[in-house]
C-alpha cells in the first residue's frame, strides 16, 4: 500500500514566541557549550562534587572549578566551562 505525499499541503512554520527568542538569547552561543556544561553538571553531581562546585561557581573561582572538572575527567573542557560559568554565574543558577 503506497502513500501519496502529494496530498500533504506544506504550511509555514509558526513564528516563535518572544519568550522563546529571549530564552535562546540567554543560552550560550553554541549548543556544544551548553551540552558540555550539562555533562559537567551531571558528572559533578554523580561524583558527589556538586557541593564543592556550587560555591566555586558562585564566587567565580575558576581555579577551583577547573580542579573539580579535572576530577570528573573533563580536562579538555575545564577552562572553557569555567570561563563560561564564571562570566555570568546567575545565568547558570549560582
Amino acid at each position: 500500500m503506497g502513500h501519496s505525499f502529494d496530498l500533504v499541503k506544506t504550511r509555514r512554520a509558526p513564528r516563535p514566541s518572544p519568550a522563546i527568542a529571549i530564552t535562546v538569547a540567554r543560552q550560550p552561543r553554541k549548543f556544544e557549550d551548553l551540552a558540555a556544561i550539562w555533562e559537567a553538571y551531571e558528572r559533578l553531581y554523580a561524583a558527589g562534587l556538586w557541593d564543592a562546585w556550587e560555591p566555586a561557581a558562585a564566587a567565580g573561582n575558576r581555579r577551583r572549578m577547573i580542579e573539580l572538572l579535572h576530577k570528573v575527567d573533563l580536562p579538555a573542557h575545564a577552562e572553557k566551562i569555567s570561563n563560561i560559568v564564571s562570566a555570568d554565574p546567575k545565568r547558570y543558577g549560582f
